[in-house]
């Protein structure tokens, strides 16, 4: 789940397996395709997917990228505009 300030969130579900990285800043690494599965607010019927590729420094944090297609459901009545 990731939560955007605003409060929406945008759901994606996928499969982990850690392994130790060939990076000698890392201690493990994985990479693993996810798909989105909706959301609320503007991510409401969200769908596509795409894959994360992530560095794990064990104790500190984890660095992501995430590559894919988000596909959003056209919602009437908002403009971007300033009319």
């Amino acid at each position: 789940t990731f939560t955007f300030a605003n409060g929406d969130k945008l759901y994606a579900r996928g499969n982990d397996a850690v392994l130790p990285s060939d990076n000698p800043e890392y201690n493990a690494e994985f990479s693993n395709p996810f798909v989105i599965i909706g959301g609320t607010g503007r991510f409401e019927g969200a769908q596509g997917g795409g894959t994360t590729n992530s560095l794990v420094k064990f104790g500190i944090g984890t660095d992501h990228e995430f590559s894919g297609v988000l596909v959003l459901p056209i919602q009437r009545g908002v403009s971007d505009s300033d009319d």
